[in-house]
């Protein structure tokens, strides 16, 4: 009897030797034996890269994975590279719809709703199940992050986009821990949906003292970007450095990169260290090298009612968690993150660097408090994020589909 064959579609998923969103890679791994499975992803993006001399289309297995790789011509981090990163992707994987066996179930995990429009009809017409993951509310976001009114067409064009693919999706996911708040507070329209959390793989973890008690190491990893409270951050830091013995590592790369390493350097904050992009795997290479104390989780300037009313689903939380350090995190707060104030997580919820440098005062001050309540991450992420506990409900979900 033939597998149900499952296309995952996702057009930033890679191995982590390759980037950070590497979460369908591993549960390729535990269920692939159940399903024929293909992952479908572009060759490189602002978030990863397969570093392939030949960047044609090919089918390629990485840890007995499938990928088929599709080239991409648009890798840069500015929303409109990634906007049309999203269409290129979506038109070539249609025209290659029409040329190759169908899919059983087709699973569309979107950082951006038009793949899904692209796509979708297509898969339809070829009697394809379409399971869509909701990994960010485009239309909600567009209006609070950037500031434009409901009837900007911008606005209108995405929450016609995303209706759409609620409505003639057969399943509807997310990780976003209060989605299901957002269909009813908006009225969507849906057949199924599932809350289906963000799952980590659960590593090896190393000692994680600090190898110098005086001093009290933080890390940092994502964009360096003006959508982010980077600057006031900063600020913040240049305040409370002078009554705390503080080492921060900042890895990741954006338009504020430039600015920040030469506000560093103009305010002689050479306990501030810039190590540039990284892939997960020398993420944690790093985190195991170092022995930080804390990590730091920086949401954006804006739209703290966005995602203190429906969510976060934060790769990085995880992998914070992972090492069971506790999170210093500005804007959102712990009903709509996996880290709560149980597991070591502080929440501020302003960006004004005074406030930020008040509050941070107050985390540095009670960090063993906070280490000691982070010291039960792991067993978190074990019983509700781990690989094979996510793995499990989207195998039932595959199942009941097919």
């Amino acid at each position: 009897m033939l597998k149900p064959k499952i296309w995952i579609i996702g057009q930033y998923i890679s191995p982590e030797q390759f980037g950070y969103h590497s979460k369908y890679h591993f549960i390729a791994q535990k269920i692939y034996k159940s399903f024929d499975i293909l992952i479908i992803s572009a060759d490189k993006s602002s978030h990863h890269d397969f570093d392939l001399n030949n960047r044609e289309s090919k089918i390629r297995v990485f840890e007995k994975v499938k990928y088929l790789l599709l080239k991409s011509d648009y890798n840069s981090n500015s929303k409109i590279s990634k906007i049309l990163s999203s269409i290129q992707f979506a038109l070539k994987l249609t025209i290659l719809t029409f040329f190759k066996r169908k899919p059983d179930i087709a699973l569309i995990t979107i950082p951006n709703p038009i793949i899904g429009i692209i796509l979708l009809p297509i898969l339809k017409i070829s009697r394809v199940k379409v399971i869509t993951e909701v990994r960010d509310i485009w239309p909600l976001a567009q209006k609070e992050l950037y500031a434009i009114p409901q009837y900007h067409p911008y606005y209108i064009i995405f929450k016609l986009i995303e209706v759409f693919n609620h409505r003639f999706s057969d399943l509807i996911i997310s990780p976003l821990k209060m989605y299901d708040k957002y269909l009813k507070d908006y009225k969507m329209s849906f057949k199924n949906y599932y809350f289906v959390p963000q799952a980590t793989k659960i590593i090896e973890l190393k000692s994680n003292d600090s190898s110098n008690k005086d001093v009290i190491k933080g890390i940092y990893s994502g964009d360096i970007n003006s959508f982010c409270a980077f600057k006031e951050f900063l600020e913040a830091v240049n305040i409370t450095s002078k009554k705390h013995n503080i080492d921060l590592t900042m890895i990741g790369g954006g338009d504020q990169l430039d600015f920040a390493k030469k506000y560093v350097k103009e305010n002689k904050l050479k306990n501030i260290h810039f190590l540039g992009k990284t892939t997960k795997e020398e993420l944690f290479n790093i985190m195991d090298s170092n022995k930080f104390d804390f990590a730091i989780s920086l949401g954006p300037i804006r739209g703290k009612e966005l995602f203190n009313n429906y969510g976060l689903s934060s790769l990085k939380i995880l992998d914070y968690m992972n090492y069971n350090l506790p999170v210093f995190s500005t804007v959102f707060n712990s009903s709509c993150s996996d880290l709560s104030k149980e597991l070591g997580g502080y929440f501020c919820e302003n960006t004004d660097p005074l406030d930020i440098s008040l509050h941070f005062d107050e985390f540095l001050s009670k960090i063993k408090d906070f280490k000691i309540r982070a010291s039960n991450c792991r067993d978190f992420l074990l019983n509700e994020r781990s690989i094979d506990v996510v793995s499990q409900k989207l195998e039932k979900i595959f199942i009941s589909t097919y």
